[in-house]
């Protein structure tokens, strides 16, 4: 820990689900042990299980180790840094620092704190799958962001003004709230596409992704496995997965193949389903199928390829509602992002673009700090969607959705 206090040392780096080891040492740092709960320090060489006070007021399970060599104490617990601030805030007042200097802790605590916060929004904004996403975990550091936030919702009165600390669940749930609709800039939908074979599934996602990535052709049978395709339409990023299509013959390895796909598709958030335009005489059994393998409660959008019209020969009868067309040789490739695409946004309930930037939750840090905050003080007014009033959102430019 480089400015970690005398007594207590991190001895490992932060993560947000890995495993922390804190080491206390000298009396001072056994102090700080009785002040979290634990009900004795262990004898050297010595291990056992106690339970801790946790942010919330809850006791958290943690290993305690007695170092063998020097007599030190190991704490091994949650690596979550928010988790981690807590338990250094909670000696910061009492002694925790060895050298006796009054409020070093907590003023170590506090750079941990907000260094750790901008490393991670900074780790974020170089990861993001396309620049909106980065502008937002960008637009998230400064203090008008959701870092200035958490240091105001901390009780710093450099940034108090922008975030004042009587209205601070009200914001806090107002940051959760933008932050649902952002979220899809850093975790992509995933979208598996499906259907009979030759039905241009592999063609329709070199159309989506804008060039040809994926092997396309008139023979059957060209897609094996699952195969995933990272593309991004108007600021927001997509993984699409292509799939091999269901048989028209009780082939064994086909079959086996497409199962393969069904499982792949049961991570989808969305299901595109291809029907070719000559028709699909198992229709039905492919929906057995899909329901079988659990895909039945996934949003889906069906889309028909190939020449426009109903079905010659079938009995699948005109266009049905809610189902796109779309020609693959014919139509301009523009025109099929966009309207599939578009589609898939209205259908998972997103804006077609992604919303102006605006101080808002972002994965980096962990849900549960804000909706704390947010309980805070009670019930307050109802978060308001992106673009909302209130919580010092800003604003780098952004696009609006029309």
């Amino acid at each position: 820990m480089k400015r970690g206090l005398p007594s207590v040392r991190l001895l490992t780096p932060l993560g947000e689900s890995a495993l922390a080891v804190l080491r206390f040492e000298g009396e001072a740092g056994r102090r700080c042990l009785e002040k979290l709960g634990c009900r004795r320090a262990p004898h050297p060489g010595e291990h056992f299980l106690c339970r801790i006070r946790a942010p919330g007021g809850t006791r958290e399970p943690v290993l305690c180790f007695g170092d063998p060599r020097d007599g030190g104490i190991e704490l091994h617990l949650h690596g979550n840094p928010y988790r981690l601030r807590s338990l250094f805030e909670s000696w910061g007042s009492g002694g925790g620092a060895s050298s006796g200097e009054p409020g070093r802790a907590e003023r170590a605590a506090r750079e941990w704190f907000e260094g750790e916060i901008e490393r991670a929004l900074f780790a974020t904004a170089l990861g993001a799958p396309t620049s909106e996403g980065c502008r937002v975990a960008l637009a998230q550091c400064g203090p008008e962001g959701l870092a200035g936030f958490l240091r105001a919702a901390r009780g710093e009165s450099r940034v108090g003004d922008r975030w004042p600390k009587e209205e601070t669940a009200g914001n806090a749930r107002r940051l959760l709230a933008r932050g649902e609709v952002f979220l899809p800039l850093f975790r992509p939908k995933v979208l598996a596409v499906l259907g009979p074979v030759n039905a241009g599934k592999s063609s329709l996602c070199n159309l989506l992704a804008g060039a040809e990535r994926i092997r396309a052709g008139p023979h059957p049978g060209l897609t094996r496995d699952p195969v995933p395709l990272d593309l991004a339409w108007r600021g927001w990023p997509f993984r699409l997965l292509d799939t091999a299509g269901f048989p028209d013959r009780p082939a064994s390895l086909d079959r086996e193949a497409f199962s393969c796909g069904i499982e792949a598709a049961g991570r989808a958030d969305l299901l595109l389903l291809c029907r070719p335009g000559s028709g699909f005489g198992v229709e039905r059994e492919f929906e057995t199928l899909l329901e079988a393998g659990g895909l039945s409660d996934l949003p889906r959008l069906r889309i028909r390829t190939g020449a426009p019209g109903t079905f010659p020969g079938t009995s699948c009868g005109p266009l049905p509602t809610g189902e796109l067309e779309v020609d693959l040789a014919g139509d301009p490739p523009e025109q099929v992002r966009d309207r599939v695409l578009g589609e898939v946004c209205r259908r998972l309930g997103m804006p077609s673009r992604p919303p102006r930037v605006e101080a808002a939750w972002i994965p980096p840090i962990p849900r549960e700090h804000l909706e704390e905050l947010a309980r805070s003080d009670g019930p307050g007014e109802d978060a308001p969607g992106p673009g909302g009033g209130g919580g010092g959102g800003v604003s780098t430019g952004g696009n609006e959705d029309p």
